[in-house]
């Protein structure tokens, strides 16, 4: 795919996708979070566009899956805290 420049730093884009949170067993709602995955010297990173989270693997899927992982652990952490879901909503 095309190059994207990143701070001055080329990276080669290998895959975009949307995560997709089930809640239905919960009271809010998390829309679709979007991420790309970028080739960078022989490793893959997955970056989520929303929450900025990044995570690495060593193909474009163990990212991707890292990333999703990191993610739900991510939500589950402010969720639990004090303000929970208004954080999300700032």
């Amino acid at each position: 795919m095309a190059l994207y420049d990143i701070d001055g730093e080329k990276k080669d884009i290998a895959g975009i996708g949307k995560m997709i949170i089930d809640t239905n067993s919960v009271s809010w709602n998390i829309p679709h979070l979007h991420f790309l995955v970028f080739r960078n010297n022989g490793r893959f990173e997955a970056i989520c566009l929303e929450f900025g989270l990044v995570s690495s693997g060593g193909t474009q899927e163990e990212s991707a899956e890292h990333l999703i992982e990191h993610t739900i652990y991510h939500i589950g952490t402010v969720i639990s805290r004090n303000n929970g879901f208004d954080e999300f909503k700032e």
